[in-house]
């Protein structure tokens, strides 16, 4: 929705409050309250649907499909939500998870099923910030909508309420819309090369030492898209599918390619905030070889991103680190989570390091892991594809190392440097059919306001044993 069309919508929610009589201490129906941000993968937000659940109908109601959440910035203005939620009967698929999220922490999370399709929720929300409503796919995965019937905010002071939820919707559609800023003039490095070219038709930079070379760009959600040994292939997936064009409301984009990160604690069935994942990045230049970015802050999120990717001259690793500020006004949960993302084809073994605890899914691919010394392999070739979507396995050992063994014949290995607090699962792989997530996790800290969490990683990509060799003859005196 265009910023225009936003101030039009809360003009006509300003009317219909104030012809139903809603006074201030008095409440604003759910379906005369724009919403701040959100994340509708399915377009499917509504109102005016009727509510048919428990032998009972409900007119006037709000309906959200599974995979869908409504962010309501409250600026310490409301005093409650309240809502008769449900599934309506009639069109049945699923079962379906409502999660309340007040000021970024899961206050209650319920499940609507065909026995229990109806309950009554009240939410109270004295001096909070921000209220999501998000609704999750249920056990099949099927789409299912959940209906808001009787739903209302209950606010002291109706007029500044919607004035402020649209000065906050203009700020959210402002991130969205507006363009990139142009590249900054390109760094003078002596033995750090910089090179622009275009990826799928945004402006990229290629950076190399004349040892390994890494590839970003700004304008698409910050992403490192290539790394690979000076002159070599790149070892990262690469989209399959076209890139959004711009980052509208109700569109689904495809996530699993090059490298990104997320935040958790992740309440969601995938990473919820597109701003981060695909819109533009403010880049600069640190020492040479490093390249910042940093995103629009996010509404939804409450939380800014920050990508810092440092080739240092002569070095065989590349340092990528990642950083999350807390931009809300209250303490929060929030941790990262790093996923690197490479053709599965690429692949002949990932190793991990062995650990007494784990959790693999689906339960019968621990069979395919083999304890190997110090580490747990798994030949990608031993998957049975035709039976499994995929092969995941967390693991507990608090050495976060992650090792895939190419069918090039190179060696790539990230690593968290030891030392900090430990994630439950600090180490993550999941392996599908097309392409394999390699994933860090960090331990979840209480981030106060303008507070901020980081992760540094360090990559390696070894060359074949027979480039190895042969490089070191040629470099004896």
């Amino acid at each position: 929705m265009s910023i225009n069309g936003t101030i039009l919508l809360t003009a006509m929610a300003a009317v219909c409050c104030g012809l139903s009589g809603c006074a201030a201490g008095e409440r604003i129906p759910l379906a005369g309250v724009p919403y701040c941000d959100s994340e509708i993968r399915n377009g499917s937000f509504r109102s005016g649907v009727t509510l048919r659940a428990a032998g009972r109908e409900a007119a006037d109601a709000v309906c959200i499909d599974s995979y869908g959440s409504l962010v309501y910035d409250l600026g310490g203005m409301a005093d409650s939500f309240s809502a008769e939620a449900g599934i309506d009967e009639e069109a049945y698929r699923d079962e379906v998870r409502l999660d309340i999220i007040v000021d970024r922490k899961l206050k209650e999370s319920i499940r609507f099923t065909r026995e229990a399709p109806r309950r009554r929720i009240s939410v109270p929300l004295a001096g909070a910030r921000q209220l999501e409503l998000s609704v999750q796919y249920g056990p099949n995965y099927k789409e299912q909508t959940l209906c808001f019937a009787d739903a209302y905010f209950r606010v002291r002071d109706r007029a500044a309420f919607l004035e402020h939820l649209a000065r906050c919707r203009n700020r959210a559609d402002m991130a969205r819309e507006l363009p990139p800023e142009p590249l900054p003039p390109l760094p003078a490095w002596k033995e750090i090369k910089v090179e622009p070219f275009v990826w799928r038709e945004c402006p990229a930079l290629r950076i190399g030492n004349g040892v390994l070379e890494y590839e970003i760009v700004p304008s698409f959600g910050g992403r490192l898209v290539g790394f690979r040994r000076a002159g070599g292939k790149n070892m990262l997936e690469q989209p399959r599918h076209p890139l959004p064009k711009d980052l509208r409301r109700g569109r689904s984009y495809y996530r699993q390619h090059t490298r990104f990160a997320r935040s958790e604690p992740a309440w969601y069935f995938l990473p919820g905030e597109d701003l981060h994942l695909f819109g533009p990045y403010e880049l600069r230049f640190g020492e040479a070889g490093e390249c910042i970015l940093t995103s629009r802050p996010s509404l939804f999120l409450q939380l800014q991103m920050e990508y810092r990717f440092l080739l240092r001259p002569g070095s065989d690793r590349l340092e990528v680190t990642t950083v999350l500020r807390n931009i809300g006004k209250f303490d929060r949960p929030c941790g990262i989570w790093s996923v690197a993302v490479l053709p599965t084809e690429s692949i002949e073994k990932l190793e991990l390091p062995a650990s007494r605890r784990f959790a693999d899914v689906p339960a019968e691919t621990a069979r395919y892991w083999k304890n190997d010394g110090a580490f747990s392999v798994l030949t990608i070739s031993d998957i049975p594809f035709d039976r499994l979507e995929s092969a995941e396995r967390k693991s507990s050992n608090s050495r976060q190392l992650i090792r895939a063994r190419l069918t090039s014949g190179e060696l790539f290995t990230m690593e968290v440097p030891p030392g900090g607090p430990e994630a439950e699962f600090p180490d993550h792989v999941y392996a599908a059919r097309q392409f394999t997530e390699l994933e860090f996790h960090s331990p979840i800290a209480e981030l106060r306001e303008n507070g901020e969490i980081m992760m540094r990683e360090f990559w390696t990509l070894q060359a074949p044993d027979g480039e190895a060799k042969e490089a070191k003859t040629e470099n004896r005196p």
